[in-house]
């Protein structure tokens, strides 16, 4: 086990599971030099993570002492386990990367209480997320941020009648269990200092969006990290070298018919994520005001 260090050393990676997060996590961890955590809020894997759920949702204001005492655990390197070490080459090393794909939705909450920790949050196509999840045999979907109170009333009251019929069918579940986890942080997130980084900039433009990421990280810019760019995550199905990167982002485009993808939009629309995403691979940030005071990776800071 990795002595204890302040979790001022500490990255915290977020995002939807299949939005990227393993990639960019390697990425950062290019070196590998980080005392890398894998996914510690994995309910099948992880023991002793109670009383977080498998999308949990935590208002900032207020303390949570269990939440917090599992949280400070896994922040200041004292978790111990196979799973969440399975990808760690440093075990010693007093600079930490925390990589969940579980936690969207606690990210304000946790940024109020460890302010010195980074907090990076990436964004995928919901489509293109919900496409791959269903590949890799993700069968659930809304089901599992639904029946918190808090959420509830916090956030999903004027929707609920539309999220609670959506379970009749795993593509439209699955989808509003993105719209959901990501509506959620990007509200929580507002005026706070996380950085928002969008996994198709990164794919057209990474040595600017990387750039931009280590100027919030407050660590310089190594340019050999540019050459592990095409090198497929752990996570990551596999990649046809013959395609360019703009096929690769439209390929749920030549999957779906018309009418599935703008039914898609329409749900989008229920959280005013159509502000970012639309039929196109590319979010769109120019209007975006859900978007408003964040720090995001396109665009300045």
């Amino acid at each position: 086990m990795a002595p204890e260090t302040s979790p001022s050393n500490t990255i915290f990676l977020a995002g939807s599971g299949r939005s990227g997060t393993t990639w960019l996590a390697n990425l950062i961890n290019h070196r590998q030099d980080h005392r890398y955590y894998f996914e510690p809020l994995n309910h099948y894997q992880v023991k002793d993570i109670e009383p977080f759920g498998w999308r949990q949702y935590l208002r900032p204001d207020r303390e949570y002492p269990e939440h917090l005492a599992v949280t400070r655990n896994f922040l200041h390197g004292t978790i111990d386990n196979p799973w969440v070490n399975r990808f760690n080459a440093a075990p010693l090393s007093d600079q930490r990367m925390v990589k969940e794909i579980r936690a969207n939705m606690i990210l304000a909450w946790m940024r109020r209480r460890f302010p010195e920790v980074k907090i990076i949050l990436t964004l995928r196509h919901p489509i293109a997320v919900t496409l791959s999840r269903l590949e890799m045999g993700w069968k659930r979907g809304i089901d599992l941020v639904l029946g918190q109170p808090e959420l509830n009333q916090d956030f999903l009251e004027p929707v609920l009648p539309v999220l609670e019929r959506a379970n009749m069918h795993p593509y439209e579940s699955g989808l509003l269990l993105w719209c959901v986890e990501n509506f959620v942080a990007l509200q929580q997130v507002r005026e706070l200092d996380v950085h928002v980084l969008f996994y198709e900039h990164l794919a057209l433009n990474p040595e600017d969006e990387l750039r931009r990421m280590f100027t919030f990280l407050e660590r310089p810019f190594d340019e050999h990290i540019l050459e592990g760019l095409d090198k497929p995550s752990h996570t990551s199905g596999k990649v046809d070298p013959a395609r360019t990167v703009e096929a690769r982002l439209e390929k749920w485009k030549k999957r779906l018919p018309a009418e599935i993808i703008s039914s898609s939009i329409d749900l989008l629309k229920l959280f005013s994520l159509d502000q970012i995403y639309d039929d196109s691979p590319v979010p769109k940030l120019e209007h975006a005001s859900i978007l408003s005071g964040q720090r995001r990776g396109r665009g300045g800071q």
